[in-house]
């Protein structure tokens, strides 16, 4: 039996789970349009994310376990509105980004916590047919600051 996780999910059903997610995004992303030329600003587009945290996997009303696998999440501010993020990690270091957007969800997948390089992997809605990479530097909040966060992202159709 593989490894189970906080959740009591197998290592090997969520990593199914994730490939399967992505096949449906990638359909999706066949299936739609792709993201409004108007976001696009010298090429790239720059993301701000604030309320920045990290979160570690715990029981409820318990100390969270430090060998538990972290995630970050946050709000995203882009030219077109705010939406949300979240990181799922998926071992290895490696994590699945989450931007969601009321007319669109982009998903980018890659390593480092607080920075690293993602590769576009799909997208929904104003994001479909969308692929490319993007730099995501990370600075979670501390009792000193709010955390905060910055995607450059470089699109490519």
């Amino acid at each position: 039996m593989g490894e189970m996780n906080s959740t009591g999910v197998s290592r090997r059903a969520f990593v199914t789970g994730v490939a399967t997610a992505a096949a449906g995004v990638g359909a999706a992303t066949m299936a739609s349009g792709v993201a409004r030329a108007d976001e696009a600003r010298d090429g790239a587009w720059i993301w701000q994310g604030s309320d920045w945290r990290m979160v570690r996997a715990g029981a409820p009303g318990r100390t969270p376990d430090r060998d538990a696998a972290t995630h970050t999440e946050g709000t995203v501010a882009a030219s077109s509105g705010t939406g949300t993020f979240r990181s799922v990690p998926l071992g290895g270091g490696a994590h699945l980004h989450l931007f969601t957007f009321d007319d669109g969800m982009l998903i980018g997948l890659g390593r480092g916590l607080s920075k690293g390089t993602y590769a576009i992997v799909g997208g929904t809605g104003r994001f479909a047919g969308l692929s490319g990479a993007y730099v995501a530097e990370q600075v979670p909040a501390t009792t000193r600051t709010e955390g905060s966060a910055l995607f450059t992202i470089t699109p490519t159709r």
